[in-house]
């Protein structure tokens, strides 16, 4: 089965590999910072980015960004933005209901995607997102742009409550602000650059445009590494972090030397890890395809298996000979410990030995939970990891983000104020381990989702 043949993989042209590499890389990096001497080139000249391309990404009237498939609908809604901005500057906003206020039909938030250089979407914070009048009729969002360049600006409602709407033709919660895209030019200068080998936890970085990155750092090792044999990109965006540069994960990845205590990779979560894993792991070492342990018939069996055989795994052999190993342990519905541990004991017997690195996040499960209910809940498991696997290095990969517009589901805590106090919530229960002598890093599965919603079908499964 080819690698867009499964659901999850529907998007895998348009999301970039690099995202599923930062959890592999945080764990094949987690070792001292002084292996590396990072040499920052001078590009004073020549920034990454090109801000002079244009592209209209194959607009067409009344194209869906984010549903290709359905018809693009614009809603009782109305956004005023400048025209024209300063980089690292914070600009506003604002959007303003019409006649969904007779309705009670205006949200106290909306999403705005701004695509261009880079794909940023403005994260559900106080601090970006504020109501500015009692009835919710007007909402001001207020944001920054650190890289110059034209920009799409998409913008949708975020209701708290969408099930009211699901009966409609056209639900309100997918439709389009009215005028959306439109188009905004951030104008002065680029981002300082590093272009180092990444060492930090997670540095700061952003979704850059592979149509947008100048010629001159096309032919760099780590651009190369997102290209086919006939120099052509891969992907439309990649993950980029500010200080450093990251290459793809591939299978020669794991010839490196210092690499040699990878021996067998565990992921443990949900539909939401499953994607990762499946969409982008599996076929990493298969030639791009799917079949195998991720071999796909439709989501109602797949869920079944799943329930009666926890664990899926195979073994993978690198350019130079060596064997690893790739193993998922389902952590779906909560409530049955008894067959995770019986599960995970059985990984402990695996012919390449029990796991000696560990990408770990509950997923999309504990949503109703209170933050003081989510940090024991993360907490236990982190104690359990520890417990059977005390000297394997941990990434925990933070909760990933929620696109209402292309789904939504029938319990309202599954929204993206829920996904980013329970990544706040992780970071801290991190820092409490790490103190607690684990081997233990983060990765922001909140941020990578949150600004590609062109990589969800439905809003929740995601390819980065």
């Amino acid at each position: 089965m080819g690698v867009l043949s499964s659901p999850w993989a529907r998007h895998a042209r348009s999301a970039a590999l690099s995202a599923v590499a930062l959890s592999i890389l945080a764990l094949l990096y987690l070792r001292s910072h002084d292996r590396y001497n990072i040499i920052q080139k001078d590009r004073s000249q020549h920034p990454l980015l090109d801000p002079t391309v244009t592209t209209s990404f194959g607009l067409t009237p009344g194209h869906n960004p984010i549903l290709p498939n359905e018809r693009a609908v614009q809603g009782p809604w109305v956004a005023h933005l400048p025209a024209y901005v300063k980089t690292n500057q914070e600009f506003t906003t604002t959007l303003t209901c019409t006649y969904a206020a007779e309705e009670g039909w205006c949200p106290s938030s909306y999403i705005l995607w701004f695509r261009g250089l880079t794909s940023l979407v403005v994260p559900h914070d106080p601090h970006h997102i504020c109501v500015l009048d009692s009835q919710n009729k007007t909402v001001g969002i207020t944001y920054a742009i650190k890289d110059p360049g034209v920009y799409e600006v998409w913008a949708w409602p975020e209701y708290e409550d969408c099930e009211r709407f699901k009966e409609m033709k056209y639900p309100l919660s997918n439709a389009l602000v009215q005028g959306t895209p439109y188009k905004i030019t951030v104008e002065g200068a680029a981002p300082e650059e590093g272009y180092g080998v990444c060492v930090e936890d997670a540095p700061e970085g952003r979704w850059v445009s592979t149509e947008h990155t100048d010629r001159s750092h096309k032919s760099d090792a780590w651009a190369r590494s997102y290209q086919n044999s006939h120099g052509h990109w891969r992907n439309a965006f990649i993950y980029q972090p500010y200080s450093c540069k990251r290459a793809a994960t591939s299978p020669a990845t794991l010839d490196d030397p210092s690499l040699s205590d990878v021996k067998h990779v565990l992921y443990i979560g949900d539909l939401t890890t499953r994607g990762p894993y499946c969409a982008h792991t599996y076929p990493m070492f298969h030639d791009g395809k799917i079949d195998g342990p991720c071999a796909y018939t439709h989501d109602y069996e797949f869920w079944k298996e799943y329930q009666m055989q926890l664990t899926r795994s195979f073994t993978c052999r690198t350019p130079k000979g060596k064997d690893t190993a790739w193993s998922l342990l389902f952590q779906g519905e909560p409530g049955r410990p008894a067959y995770h541990v019986q599960a995970l004991e059985r990984l402990l017997e695996h012919p390449l030995g029990p796991p000696s690195h560990v990408v770990v996040n509950f997923g999309l499960w504990q949503a109703a939970k209170t933050e003081l209910e989510y940090a024991t809940s993360v907490d236990e498991m982190l104690a359990f990891i520890h417990h059977y696997l005390p000297n394997a290095h941990i990434t925990w990969r933070l909760t990933t983000s929620i696109f209402r517009p292309a789904g939504c589901y029938d319990y309202n805590h599954l929204a993206r104020p829920m996904t980013r106090m329970q990544s706040h919530v992780g970071r801290e229960m991190v820092k409490t381990w790490r103190k607690k002598g684990m081997r233990i890093v983060v990765v922001d599965g909140n941020g990578l989702t949150d600004s590609r919603p062109d990589t969800s079908a439905d809003g929740r499964h995601w390819v980065v």
